[in-house]
């Protein structure tokens, strides 16, 4: 059987290490992922994409 856990924070503070990311909520709860390189590279991808997408979502609004 797998157990499945969901766990929900809001961002404070995000620190990327040698082998893994932190991140840090405002009452000071910690979730730390152990990550390889590829999957740092991974995650860098899919943020620079979410990215691109909020700012061309931005440009349209000012646009209006």
């Amino acid at each position: 059987m797998k157990i499945k856990q969901t766990v929900e924070a809001k961002f404070s503070n995000l620190y990327i290490g040698w082998n893994g990311l932190s991140f840090t909520d405002p009452n000071g709860d910690e979730v730390i992922i152990s990550t390889t390189d590829n999957q740092i590279l991974e995650l860098a991808e899919a943020l620079n994409e979410k990215a691109e997408g909020i700012l061309e979502s931005r440009k349209e609004q000012e646009v209006e």
